[in-house]
């Protein structure tokens, strides 16, 4: 049985704040680490991009990315609508992607993996949709370590976050599960061998600028 919260009903809570929050909680690191992402995908153009749990499309935003052919795709529609700036906006799951096989040639997802219900059923899906040869980026929130700055990334993970998310969006609680999800996600070692579990090869994860996220490239 499934009992995790389904976090949809937060995110249509917060969405008209969600990339001007996401701005000033992350210190203003988020567009490093999406630029981060997209450098590691390798983009050309003619490729296809299908931004996995997209929101408002801050993925999809970057200059280099005109080119490309920009698939955003989330559960909740008022997340989405921003996408249509930048190309295509797709309703749907990361455990059942509403798209045919190989119809992708690169993947990302930016901090919605750990709302993800069924990561191994998810991470199948992205197998199924990338084509032989198609690279993956994800970037994801991880536990910092227990040295003296990961205890203040801690400490500000679990009372600045959901303090700060309730004066700017109004919801608390919505802020307290964001800083929960990321406290209770997994090291990146174990996202590693899912991935490879997955069928993914060229699999590598580095920590970036703030230790509070890794990004894992891959390649199908």
């Amino acid at each position: 049985m499934n009992l995790k919260p389904d976090p949809e009903p937060l995110f249509e809570r917060i969405h008209r704040r969600y990339r001007l929050l996401n701005s000033i909680l992350s210190l203003g690191l988020d567009r490093c680490w999406r630029r981060s992402a997209v450098a590691a995908l390798n983009l050309k153009t003619g490729d296809t991009l299908l931004d996995v749990g997209s929101g408002p499309g801050d993925m999809m935003r970057f200059g280099k990315l005109k080119r490309v052919v920009k698939i955003g795709l989330d559960p909740e529609l008022k997340m989405l609508r921003p996408c249509l700036r930048f190309g295509f906006a797709v309703a749907g799951s990361a455990e059942f992607l509403p798209l045919s096989d190989h119809s992708v040639s690169h993947l990302s997802a930016a901090f919605s993996v750990r709302n993800f219900n069924d990561r191994a059923a998810a991470f199948r899906e992205f197998h199924r949709v990338l084509r032989s040869g198609g690279r993956g980026a994800i970037i994801e929130f991880s536990p910092p370590d227990r040295n003296f700055s990961g205890r203040l990334i801690r400490w500000y993970i679990r009372h600045v976050i959901p303090c700060a998310g309730s004066v700017i969006s109004g919801d608390r609680e919505a802020y307290r599960y964001l800083s929960r999800t990321i406290m209770e996600f997994p090291l990146p070692e174990l996202i590693e061998a899912e991935l490879e579990s997955s069928g993914f090869f060229e699999i590598r994860y580095r920590r970036l600028i703030g230790e509070v996220t890794c990004l894992y490239s891959f390649k199908r």
